[in-house]
């Protein structure tokens, strides 16, 4: 199952490839397809998982998120198609353009084209205005799964910085309208099953009501992830962190404006091929029924619907 995009929205460098794939102590292309080919052999022999065809990439994704480690893949590979199957309103085909109106009006959410000075992808969620609903907040995080869905298949670096600019928001709204369960779902799925590696949580705001924010997240996360979140008065003191030349041009960067580069996440996540591609994506779920029952209980035990007894590192 592939899918090749219309347009380029993230810039790729043959250094930062293979940069990822050094940390995991696979940076000889030989030993990489080893790795694939194991978790081809693997995904055959699964009877319940239904659909076997993921592309090369999106393979190769999924050993960078388990670091070099081929069991630790093989979990991420049942687990994203369990959550298909357990929790498929994360997982529905979309139009974002259309059925996410509401919520680009006020938060702009792009994955940046360029990479971080430390060779990592940057997420940004720049919030221009209150929140008016909790569906808002809702289609945020599916429109930050369906990025990262694209990523697995485009991308070949698994680690990321989430930015949240909170400057020009009231942060009162976001809390108050935010369901942790479903904060705490899209977490797991994130860095459970995608393998996201969050590098740092970056949050921009003056307002003393951000440490509320923080005690909202810190419920969802371990220690270990709380002690990267950072808190920052503006965007200029994460110019030496992430480097000048990936942020946009309103954060003081040398970056096209963050407008632009949402204007082409739009046109590549509304495209008829990607839409098509989710489509064919939710076949990518599991057969409860062909599962060892010993199996899902000891991996999957008491989680549906929120996932309680998954801790994130």
């Amino acid at each position: 199952m592939n899918y090749i995009p219309k347009k380029q929205v993230l810039f790729y460098s043959d250094a930062a490839s293979q940069s990822a794939r050094e940390r995991i102590n696979l940076g000889k292309t030989k030993d990489m397809d080893k790795v694939v080919e194991m978790l081809r052999t693997w995904l055959d022999k699964q009877p319940h998982i239904v659909m076997k065809n993921f592309s090369r990439n999106y393979l190769e994704m999924c050993i960078l998120g388990a670091k070099g480690s081929t069991e630790r893949a093989k979990t991420l590979l049942d687990r994203i198609c369990t959550f298909r199957t357990l929790m498929p309103k994360y997982f529905e085909p979309v139009n974002v353009s259309e059925d996410f109106k509401e919520l680009f009006e006020i938060v702009t959410p792009v994955t940046l084209p360029k990479y971080s000075k430390d060779l990592y992808r940057v997420i940004v969620m720049k919030f221009w205005g209150d929140v008016k609903n909790s569906s808002q907040i809702s289609h945020l995080h599916r429109n930050s799964l369906l990025m990262i869905e694209h990523m697995m298949q485009t991308d070949s670096v698994s680690g990321c910085h989430i930015c949240v600019d909170l400057s020009e928001t009231n942060i009162l709204e976001i809390v108050t309208k935010q369901n942790p369960f479903e904060l705490k779902d899209v977490a797991t799925i994130t860095m459970e099953a995608y393998g996201m590696q969050v590098k740092g949580i970056h949050l921009i705001s003056t307002s003393k009501l951000i440490n509320s924010f923080i005690s909202l997240i810190k419920q969802v996360l371990k220690p270990k992830m709380v002690s990267r979140i950072h808190v920052y008065k503006s965007w200029t003191e994460l110019h030496d962190i992430l480097g000048k030349d990936v942020l946009p041009e309103e954060f003081g960067g040398n970056e096209k404006s963050i407008k632009d580069i949402h204007a082409d996440w739009l046109n590549e996540l509304s495209s008829e091929e990607f839409i098509n591609y989710l489509r064919e994506r939710t076949k990518a779920c599991t057969d409860e029924s062909r599962r060892p029952e010993l199996k899902f209980n000891e991996e999957y035990a008491g989680t549906p619907g929120s996932f309680r007894v998954l801790s994130l590192d």
